[in-house]
């Protein structure tokens, strides 16, 4: 009994010193806690704001919450103390960062975020490194300490280390509270936005209000995508889509001026949630491109206004105006008269450039009512950069307190709407995305915010108390809402691994739920078994296109020649899935020519309904064999000792997005030359870690054991084949 006093007592001591660091202990015992971590000089000017989110998380979001205060001299002193509270018996469920928290930009770790391949060796450390708080919230992954960056001094350099694990499984949640500007700017944009926080738990809604948008040169121009789209978002969000008032389905093509459309809905009152799936910058949504026109007229202003806006980057950049002009009449065939009002014309086409774009300045001029956003778009939720957009959302008067998007370029084919039914169920926006964070997503605002939950399943306390139970999880599954079924699917993997593929490729067959099965196919993508192999041929079939674009996609990445018929077959009877063609005629170029052709020649015979099959066939094989002969002219360079070396290292690094499956035998023996340079050894091995499921994996793994193994190597080359070991036996396929 003593013993369980003196536990209780040290747990709610006023204040506790950890490596100097203040800890004021929760007032509150919940069953999981918050930790507030905040540089000691913005607490000093914002603290009863502070108290008072402190405060209203333990009396009315159920969580207990410790206020860290400190002057962090670098990121690896935050990491310590949040690891110590991890340790203790009150579950650590997230941290919220607040003010001038250390960033950690990693390095060498891009396999850990959907898109980037950003060549380290070419760039300058910032803008080749990934500003990520997985540094923070994911203790599994292990860092070396490179350098402090001498301009930015809150930017930490670090890179992944070879021993550490290779994917991202996030120990619990964390967000950003960090606006832009001068300290006083920050400081009153800091107090304002945690009031509003507080005040957001007086009245919680349901998720039943929601706004969805696909922008221009994005996968929304694939029609098919678009429209299955709105199909999972139905079975998503299915209150928001009970009455046609609720929700709004959106395209680009729907407004020449769209942009002014989407500010005015982010002001509808009701408004709960916004996702944003297009391209994007930092400070800037790219929402309209060159608006389709039946009025020759209007087409020839905008290409003429385009014609100028190139014309006016080109001379910015120093070039002289006489040879830019001569330059761009040449590229685009134009007489120069095109360009006789590129200076009276400078205002209006300004203006007429900057209505295709939302931009940070705009949310000025709105007060964006969801209280989450989703920014699946490159950059706009780099906090780091002195001007972000999703700031701009969260920093101003409207209602909106948490953002979810990413610090750097994302893959546009990102399975978006992944568990994201679950924020339905009042899950916490922090809970949901360490189901799926990757080294790129990030969360700015608050975290602990969630929706009201009008089901009697409480989701929120089974992901953070049921973990290890599989009972719970199988319970769970036999539910008729796809959101829990998604959701219990994950856990069972976490818990069972390739065990489970059995039930998975069982549930894929028979789910009618879009979203079921694509949860099915996303986790056997991280087993590479035969049974993961037999769902992909089936899901090129699957009536979602997501599923099939997913499918042809990672049937590139795997290469095994049992996938022709299959592929040559959809593109047969899915011509207008644009992103699927394209990545077919991309997957069929790492197989076997002679395999390709012949079934090339064998389906379009078959398939009489063809209008000239002849020059149908010619054009299909030739885009193919053009794939083809990269490949080989690829291997070429990277073999030939006299080629330039920038040469040969651009084509290492081509490998990475080509996985040409065919070359990996002559590749190897290139990593294990003791001749071959140092950067070229390393740059194969680093190459040959992105085969994640490869039908020639196992060839790999043995290269790369026996150059682990061997003193004789270069301990550069050493590290890089012990860390692609390590990729090719646990990863993840985005």
């Amino acid at each position: 009994m003593k013993r369980l006093i003196f536990s209780f007592t040290l747990l709610f001591a006023a204040t506790q010193v950890w490596a100097q660091a203040q800890i004021k202990q929760p007032g509150k015992l919940h069953a999981s806690a918050v930790a507030i971590v905040v540089d000691e000089t913005t607490y000093r000017a914002t603290q009863p704001a502070i108290d008072a989110y402190k405060n209203m998380l333990e009396t009315k979001e159920g969580l207990s919450a410790y206020l860290v205060v400190h002057t962090w001299k670098d990121a690896q002193e935050v990491k310590d103390v949040l690891q110590q509270l991890y340790k203790k018996p009150l579950q650590l469920e997230g941290a919220v960062l607040i003010g001038n928290i250390p960033v950690p930009m990693i390095r060498n770790a891009q396999h850990l975020t959907t898109a980037l391949k950003i060549d380290e060796l070419k760039y300058d450390m910032e803008r080749s490194s990934v500003a990520s708080d997985r540094f923070y919230d994911d203790l599994h992954l292990q860092f070396r300490f490179v350098s402090q960056d001498e301009k930015k001094p809150l930017l930490f350099y670090y890179e992944l280390t070879e021993q550490s694990p290779q994917v991202v499984h996030s120990d619990f949640y964390s967000a950003r509270i960090s606006p832009n500007g001068d300290a006083n700017t920050q400081y009153a944009a800091i107090r304002d936005f945690l009031a509003k926080a507080v005040a957001a738990r007086d009245k919680k809604d349901t998720l039943d209000h929601v706004l969805t948008f696909a922008g221009p040169s994005y996968n929304s121009e694939s029609l098919s995508a678009w429209l299955d789209e709105n199909d999972a978002l139905k079975e998503v969000f299915p209150l928001a889509w009970k009455h046609p008032y609720q929700h709004r389905h959106l395209n680009y093509r729907m407004e020449e001026q769209m942009k002014f459309r989407l500010l005015s809905e982010l002001q509808r009152p009701q408004l709960d949630l916004a996702i944003f799936t297009n391209h994007g910058l930092t400070a800037l949504q790219h929402v309209n491109g060159i608006y389709s026109s039946d009025d020759a007229s209007e087409v020839l202003e905008h290409l003429q206004l385009f014609v100028r806006a190139d014309y006016r980057k080109l001379v910015k950049r120093g070039q002289e105006p006489a040879k830019v002009i001569a330059t761009l009449s040449k590229r685009y065939n134009v007489t120069s008269s095109w360009f006789d009002q590129v200076d009276s014309l400078r205002v209006s086409d300004s203006l007429a450039i900057a209505a295709t774009d939302i931009v940070t300045a705009d949310m000025a001029h709105i007060a964006p009512q969801p209280r989450m956003m989703f920014f699946n778009a490159c950059g706009n939720a780099a906090f780091h950069e002195e001007d972000n957009l999703a700031n701009a959302y969260l920093f101003n008067k409207g209602n909106t307190v948490v953002a979810h998007g990413n610090t750097i370029n994302v893959l546009q084919d990102k399975w978006l709407l992944q568990q994201l039914g679950a924020l339905s169920y009042g899950v916490r926006a922090g809970i949901w995305a360490t189901r799926t964070n990757t080294l790129e997503s990030q969360l700015i605002g608050d975290p602990t915010f969630h929706f009201a939950n009008p089901y009697s399943t409480d989701l929120n306390k089974l992901l953070l108390t049921a973990g290890g139970k599989l009972a719970t999880w199988q319970q769970l599954l036999k539910s008729s809402d796809p959101a829990l079924q998604a959701v219990a699917l994950s856990a069972i993997y976490r818990l069972q691994g390739a065990a489970c593929s059995p039930l998975l490729a069982q549930t894929f067959r028979q789910s009618a739920s879009p979203n079921v099965r694509m949860q099915c196919l996303t986790l056997l993508a991280q087993t590479g078994n035969d049974t993961y192999r037999d769902v992909l041929e089936l899901a090129l079939k699957d009536n979602y296109e997501l599923i099939r674009r997913k499918a042809s996609d990672w049937i590139a990445k795997d290469g095994s020649d049992r996938f022709i018929a299959p592929l040559v077959q959809n593109m047969l009877e899915r011509p207008d899935d644009e992103r699927i063609v394209y990545t077919n005629y991309k997957a069929l170029a790492l197989m076997d020519w002679d395999k390709v052709k012949a079934a090339v020649e064998a389906q379009t015979d078959a398939a009489t309904w063809i209008y000239n099959v002849k020059g149908y066939r010619k054009m299909w094989l030739q885009k193919i064999q053009k794939d083809q002969t990269t490949a080989t002219t690829a291997l070429k360079n990277i073999q030939d000792p006299n080629q330039k070396e920038s040469i040969r290292w651009s084509a290492i690094r081509s490998l990475r997005n080509g996985n040409y499956h065919k070359l990996v035998p002559a590749l190897l023996e290139i990593a294990k030359d003791n001749t071959q340079p140092v950067q070229i050894r390393t740059g194969v091995l680093e190459a040959l870690g992105w085969f994640s499921t490869s039908y020639q994996k196992p060839l790999i793994l043995e290269a790369c054991e026996k150059i682990s193994k061997d003193n004789s190597n270069d301990e550069a080359v050493i590290r890089e084949a012990v860390q692609t070991r390590a990729r090719l036996t646990e990863w993840t396929l985005f």
